[in-house]
């Protein structure tokens, strides 16, 4: 247990006053029926101390937090919170605020209401808790934006079974977590499925607007999945929810939106308004209508045929060939005869022409016929053989 190390702290060795003591604890003891999570710890942390509580599991950490925030109450001691004795006060009597070990936010609320919370209990104005909760945002570098008429981002996620189906745990967590920092950011997410049970509860539990189609409850699972999506929604006084689910025609839905506020409406029945398409092409005045107001007007009006890849690198190539060609000449009879003859002693560039080739089968026989001959020569001399 870390108990004895948290006990080990000596007060009198730091020589703090008083007045300077945020958190003081005399002899708190903690137990559960034979098992003694806290053992007489004495502690002092003077204001604005940085204060760690390191130890194994089961050593008394969470417990002893959980003594300071007062959601358990000592066997014995005595904890004073800025000087003030709070070994029986309430919870929410006492000055300190608790961030739980697991990922605990209000779902309800945004990022900026989950962090105003604290503030908004000690019933700070409103103004002061804006101007707090924005600066504490902008050091972790989350800049609240609030309701956007338009998103910044928006992510769909259709099928969304194929996302959460064996999905491991530690995957859903990271996506709860994932939706509930980007609500107030200007950023959207949509998971599109046939069935609300697809989604984890974890999950559909932070979604705020929901456009609910027809479910047919053919099978045991359907009916279950009717009425649960009849119980998240916000009952309407003038709807059968749940029979109304399963009613419900093409361009149909029962939609549940929130309203200003971040309150989930109640639930209407409502047509989906069906896209302004049609099958066939426009007219050229439709056209220019369309055109003419486009956000994008004026931006690719005017056609711009830039040069490509390959015209530069064909453009290299004939630049390197025009100024190798004076390099390589050598000029006199050679060079006129290549000039009259033409393709029939160039070729066209990818495949020898007949004079060439010829010429190149003569020279590779002379020259083989020249060697062997010199050779026999050379052997001939060295080994005293007969000459030819």
């Amino acid at each position: 247990m870390a108990t004895p190390a948290l006990a080990e702290t000596d007060p009198a060795s730091h020589q703090v006053p008083a007045a300077e003591i945020d958190v003081r604890l005399e002899g708190i003891r903690k137990t559960y029926g034979d098992v003694v999570a806290v053992d007489r710890v004495d502690l002092e942390i003077p204001a604005g101390e940085f204060f760690t509580l390191l130890g194994p599991s089961g050593s008394g950490k969470t417990t002893t937090l959980r003594l300071i925030a007062g959601f358990e109450r000592p066997d014995e001691g005595r904890i004073e919170l800025g000087g003030a004795d709070v070994t029986n006060r309430a919870p929410y009597e006492r000055d300190v605020n608790t961030v739980f070990q697991d990922y605990a936010l209000f779902p309800h609320m945004t990022v900026a209401e989950n962090v105003a919370y604290g503030l908004r209990v000690k019933r700070v104005p409103r103004a002061e808790r804006r101007r707090r909760v924005e600066e504490i945002l902008k050091v972790v570098r989350l800049p609240e934006v609030g309701d956007r008429d338009r998103p910044k981002l928006v992510f769909f996620f259709d099928e969304a079974h194929l996302l959460f189906t064996d999905a491991p745990k530690a995957l859903l967590d990271k996506i709860e977590q994932v939706i509930r920092l980007v609500r107030s950011k200007g950023v959207g997410v949509f998971f599109v499925t046939q069935n609300p049970l697809d989604v984890p509860d974890i999950v559909l539990g932070q979604l705020g607007n929901r456009v609910q189609h027809a479910l047919r409850a053919f099978t045991p699972r359907d009916q279950k999945a009717v009425k649960a999506v009849a119980s998240t929604m916000r009952a309407n006084p003038a709807l059968d929810t749940e029979k109304a689910i399963t009613e419900l025609g093409v361009g149909e839905a029962l939609i549940s939106f929130l309203d200003e506020k971040g309150r989930p409406g109640i639930v209407e029945r409502a047509f989906i308004l069906p896209p302004a398409s049609r099958i066939g092409s426009i007219t050229a005045d439709e056209r220019k209508a369309v055109t003419a107001q486009s956000p994008v007007k004026g931006v690719y009006d005017a056609p711009v045929d830039r040069e490509s890849a390959y015209e530069k690198l064909a453009g290299r190539a004939s630049a390197s060939a025009g100024t190798a060609a004076p390099a390589g000449a050598s000029g006199g009879l050679m060079d006129s005869l290549k000039g009259s003859l033409g393709g029939l002693m160039t070729g066209s560039g990818r495949k020898d022409s007949l004079v060439e080739a010829m010429a190149k089968s003569a020279v590779r026989t002379m020259g083989s016929t020249v060697g062997r001959e010199i050779v026999r020569g050379v052997l001939g001399s060295l080994l005293g053989g007969r000459r030819r």
